[in-house]
């Protein structure tokens, strides 16, 4: 994988500079974890309402924890379903593990919507200290 930093300047990976692992088509993306540049990412208008949401997230760099907001938005820009994730690492190595985000909405979204996640930088620090690398990114329709 190799981390896209949506804080910055989505699709550029090198400022911060990160490694890649796997070929460009098995980007992920990595959203800054910094009060400074906060990491957002946000989908473009996606049809057919949404059910469930689920992806993969990880830590790969130092960071020691960090919070995520993930909104479902109608397409005049007003949060209809929203839930938060919130990680800690439980040891030195558990950075580099990889878990499932699974989000079964209570009432689906109907019709058009867009997807939003927003890392909330628990350490509220200006430094880049909550990174979080998002991958597989899937929904269900409604």
């Amino acid at each position: 994988y190799c981390a896209i930093n949506s804080g910055n300047d989505a699709g550029n990976d090198s400022n911060p500079s990160f490694s890649c692992i796997g070929t460009s088509a098995d980007r992920a993306v990595t959203l800054n974890g910094s009060t400074a540049k906060i990491g957002k990412l946000t989908s473009p208008v996606l049809a057919d309402g949404i059910k469930s949401l689920s992806f993969n997230y990880t830590h790969l760099f130092s960071d020691t924890k960090f919070s995520l907001t993930i909104n479902i938005k109608d397409t005049e820009g007003n949060v209809v379903a929203t839930k938060n994730l919130d990680w800690t690492a439980a040891g030195a190595d558990d950075k580099y593990t990889v878990d499932e985000f699974v989000w079964e909405l209570e009432t689906p979204v109907q019709g058009d919507f867009v997807i939003e996640i927003v890392n909330n930088c628990p350490s509220n620090s200006g430094s880049n200290k909550d990174r979080a690398t998002i991958w597989n990114l899937t929904w269900l329709n409604a």
